[in-house]
C-alpha cells in the first residue's frame, strides 16, 4: 500500500549492516513494522508477520491418593507450569541435515541499534558457546536440531531461546540495558579534617618539645631546634642562617606575632633573638606558604 509509507521520510548512514537490521532501526518511532519471510521483506501496519509457530506448553497434573489414619480419603494435586521460551529458526527444514550448520549471529541494543561488543551465548546442551567481535558479531558451529540458549552481556539483562536449526543461516537478537536501582548514600562527617597534620610541608612544635630539648653554654634556641626536622640544615658553623629545602638563608621569612623579624640571632648564633620561655606556638611552612605571609621562596617561620 503506497499510502502508508508516502508521508514516512527516511535516512541512515551506516556501514556493515544488514538491510533487514537497517529497515527495522529507521521505521522506529512509526506505525510500520517489517517482517522477513522467504527471504523478502513485508511491510505491516501496527503488526509483525508471524513466520513461527509458537511453542506448545503443557500442564502436567499429578493426582496422589493418601488415606489418612482417620480413613478420610485425601487428593493432592500438584501442578507444573514448564516455562515458554521464545524460538529462533535458522535455515531450511527440508535442507540436508546431515552436516554441520555454519550459523553467524549479530546482538545489538534495542534502544540504539548499536552493535554490542563482548556480548557471549552459551548453549546448554553442548556446554559451549561464542562471544561477539566489536561489530557484535559471532560464528557458531551445530549440528541440526534444537538447542537451548541464553544470552548475556555486563549491563544487560539475560535472553533465555530455543535455537532450532535445520542448516547454514544467520539471527540477530536485540538486548535491552539492565538498570540496577540502589539505595541513597549519605556520609556524614562526624570530625574536623586537621589539614595540617596532612601535609609534609607544615610542621609544628609546641611548647613542651622545646623545653625538653638539653642546653649548653647558652640558650633553647628554635632554630637550632628546628635543624633537627627533616629539610633544614644549618649554612655552617658560626653563622645563624638555615636552608631549608636547599634555598638559600635570605629566602626564609621570620614572623612573631605576625611582624617581620629580620635578625634572628646575636653574637654569631651563640645567643637567641627569641626567648624559649616567651614562645606558645611555633609553626615551620616548607612547602607552600600561605599568601598572608608574602612570597618568600623557601620558608616561614611563625612564632607565637
Amino acid at each position: 500500500q503506497t499510502e502508508w509509507v508516502k508521508d514516512v521520510n527516511i535516512t541512515i548512514h551506516a556501514d556493515s549492516i544488514s538491510v533487514f537490521k537497517a529497515v527495522k532501526y529507521v521505521l522506529r518511532g512509526t506505525n510500520l513494522k517489517v517482517s522477513e519471510w522467504n527471504n523478502n521483506y513485508v511491510l505491516l501496519q501496527e503488526e509483525e508477520l508471524i513466520n513461527v509457530l509458537p511453542t506448545i506448553s503443557y500442564e502436567e497434573i499429578i493426582v496422589d491418593s493418601v488415606i489418612s489414619p482417620q480413613g478420610i480419603d485425601k487428593q493432592f494435586l500438584q501442578g507444573r507450569s514448564s516455562d515458554v521460551l521464545q524460538s529462533i529458526t535458522i535455515g531450511n527444514k527440508h535442507s540436508d541435515q546431515t552436516r554441520l550448520a555454519n550459523i553467524t549471529g549479530n546482538i545489538s541494543d534495542i534502544e540504539d541499534g548499536k552493535p554490542i561488543p563482548g556480548a557471549t551465548i552459551f548453549i546448554t546442551e553442548t556446554k559451549t558457546g561464542s562471544v561477539t567481535d566489536l561489530q557484535g558479531n559471532l560464528s557458531l558451529h551445530l549440528k541440526p536440531g534444537k538447542y537451548t540458549v541464553q544470552f548475556e552481556c555486563m549491563g544487560y539483562k539475560k535472553i533465555p531461546l530455543q535455537l532450532i536449526v535445520y542448516s547454514d543461516g544467520e539471527f540477530h537478537v536485540d538486548m535491552m540495558k539492565d538498570y540496577i536501582s540502589i539505595d541513597e548514600a549519605v556520609i556524614y562527617g562526624d570530625r574536623q579534617m586537621i589539614i595540617t597534620a596532612k601535609d609534609p610541608g607544615i610542621e609544628k612544635i609546641n611548647v613542651k618539645s622545646i623545653k625538653k630539648i638539653p642546653t649548653m653554654l647558652g640558650e633553647r634556641d628554635i632554630l637550632k631546634i628546628s635543624e633537627m626536622l627533616p629539610g633544614i640544615v644549618s649554612i655552617g658553623e658560626g653563622s645563624s642562617g638555615l636552608n631549608v629545602r636547599g634555598g638559600n638563608f635570605d629566602q626564609n621569612a621570620f614572623y612573631i606575632n605576625n611582624i617581620p623579624v629580620y635578625n634572628t640571632s646575636h653574637l654569631f648564633g651563640f645567643y637567641p633573638a627569641f626567648n624559649a620561655d616567651a614562645i606558645n606556638d611555633f609553626t615551620i611552612y616548607k612547602g607552600h606558604v600561605p599568601a598572608q605571609y608574602g612570597g618568600k621562596l623557601s620558608s616561614v617561620f611563625d612564632i607565637e
